[in-house]
């Protein structure tokens, strides 16, 4: 048994295939998916789901500030000429890199909502989501 299902959401919000990891006996296994309906997680598994980079707007913005409220509160207006819709209509998810540097990930309030309801259709429980930004290799030296 697999510990892990991943699995990746294209930017129409549907699964394109899925991967059970399981690390113990280093076991991957993969197959093509098509609808939500296709995920299949067996008790004891993690799901998470890996989203189209084309549907999270991923940045690093510099907060002169160490009060969690103020970073909270500041990030939407940090970035606010850099995304197409308004500022309430997205959810704001960020890690701090530095001592005033942070990375954020936006994603738009209407696709969480539509994931949240495949998921509960479906009857699948995560509380994971990643971009697929994050599954590339990276490499400081490096663009």
């Amino acid at each position: 048994m697999s510990e892990y299902v991943i699995v990746r959401i294209n930017d129409k919000l549907i699964p394109e295939f899925q991967i059970n990891f399981a690390a113990n006996s280093k076991t991957i296994e993969k197959k093509s998916i098509s609808a939500w309906s296709n995920i299949v997680v067996e008790k004891g598994e993690t799901l998470i789901l890996i989203l189209s980079a084309n549907i999270v707007f991923t940045t690093t913005v510099q907060i002169p500030s160490k009060s969690d409220e103020i970073i909270r509160k500041s990030i939407p207006f940090a970035i606010e000429e850099d995304i197409a819709n308004e500022i309430d209509d997205n959810h704001y998810s960020y890690l701090q890199i530095s001592e005033q540097n942070f990375l954020v990930s936006v994603l738009n309030k209407d696709i969480i909502e539509k994931i949240t309801q495949s998921l509960n259709t479906n009857h699948l429980n995560c509380n994971q989501l990643y971009s697929e930004i994050f599954t590339l290799p990276f490499n400081k030296k490096n663009t």
